[in-house]
């Protein structure tokens, strides 16, 4: 049976999150108008959310480190070994999220919520839980002698559809254009995030060649 359509489900806010404030007046045609604050407040709601999301993803991967540092019945499980590198291979990945938000963090116009770069994050963050989940229930059922291997391999599958390759081009696209978003495409900040944009392009690869 072929795999699954990739959709784009996004990664959700946080509970309890603050909803979006109602954006800025009407023109006359009735096309509501952004104005600076809106866009500020916007972008750092965004910004607020992918950290969260990217805080939970560091706890997870150092509960993960130590569930499979475990020993059982005195030895360790041979089974662990790969599991290991895989947990390596996505730590790669949250570092390169760490390094693309802390650069993109002073340009508020690539951090609006239809931006193909946020829609990126998102995708690749909520890839990265659902892998990290799927790496810890493996662990554990090793752990209890009792892994489900087959289980393991479809959630990773499932998991792969939300790792948006396909927005890739579309980013490049937002950094490479003369202005993005009324940035210069020079400005050497906007290099830095295509510089960090393109390791974690790489590094998100790697992670699905090695799963």
């Amino acid at each position: 049976m072929s795999p699954p359509p990739k959709s784009r489900f996004l990664v959700p806010a946080q509970r309890g999150a603050m909803p979006l404030a109602p954006l800025g007046g009407l023109e006359e045609s009735g096309v509501r108008v952004r104005s600076h604050e809106d866009r500020a407040f916007e972008a750092s709601q965004v910004l607020a959310q992918l950290e969260a999301e990217h805080g939970a993803l560091m706890r997870g991967l150092e509960a993960l480190r130590f569930l499979l540092a475990r020993r059982v019945a005195g030895r360790e499980p041979v089974a662990f070994r790969p599991l290991r590198g895989r947990a390596q291979a996505l730590a790669g990945v949250r570092d390169g999220v760490a390094q693309l938000l802390g650069v993109a963090v002073s340009l508020e116009a690539l951090l609006m919520p239809e931006s193909a770069l946020v829609e990126y994050l998102r995708g690749i963050l909520a890839w990265a839980h659902a892998t990290l989940e799927a790496l810890r229930d493996l662990a554990q059922g090793i752990a209890e002698e009792s892994p489900d291997f087959g289980w393991y391999k479809l959630r990773l599958e499932l998991a792969e559809n939300l790792h948006f390759v396909e927005l890739e081009a579309q980013v490049q696209a937002e950094l490479s254009a003369q202005r993005a978003h009324g940035l210069q495409a020079e400005d050497p900040t906007v290099e830095a995030v295509r510089a960090s944009a393109e390791r974690l392009f790489h590094v998100a690869r790697e992670l699905e060649d090695l799963l």
